[in-house]
């Protein structure tokens, strides 16, 4: 029988320092979490490979974008806005729509009644399905009183 290819004493045992060497990096492959059979196993002179795909979560206080507006909201009082990509229907409230244009933080407000020289601008945020605006800047005397602090909730 050859022993070609290994390394052996004089006696046919491997030598003391390749086994210390051999415990030394499976002790090393352990401690960071990994072994050879997790990322690649021999079968039938083949290796093959394993991937995982690890699927984070969003972070909980990550900002929600001007599309997370769109939907139903209503008011305590029972008035009801269905967002859309641009429009405001309100029912129930002192004006039937609104048009509106909004970034990640602010909403711009223009409807009939204030016309569109007197565009209102507000901060919106959105937790537990609850929209808050706060008023930022607003000249139409009825809109800024009836929407300056005031917050919607999630129907739809």
């Amino acid at each position: 029988m050859s022993n070609k290819g290994k390394t052996q004493t004089a006696r046919g045992r491997t030598p003391r320092f390749l086994v210390v060497l051999f415990a030394a990096s499976m002790l090393t492959a352990a401690a960071c979490g990994s072994s050879a059979t997790e990322a690649e196993s021999q079968v039938d002179g083949s290796i093959e490979s394993e991937t995982t795909t690890v699927a984070t979560e969003p972070e909980e206080d990550a900002r929600p974008s001007a599309a997370d507006l769109i939907g139903t909201w209503e008011r305590s009082n029972g008035v009801t806005w269905a967002i859309g990509d641009d429009m405001i229907f309100v029912t129930g409230g002192a004006v039937d729509s609104f048009n509106y244009s909004a970034t990640d933080t602010t909403i711009e407000l223009i409807d009939k009644a204030c016309g569109e020289e007197l565009p209102g601008t507000y901060e919106w945020a959105i937790a537990d399905d609850v929209l808050s605006l706060v008023l930022v800047t607003d000249r139409c005397e009825g809109r800024n009183t009836g929407l300056g602090g005031s917050s919607l909730e999630r129907t739809e």
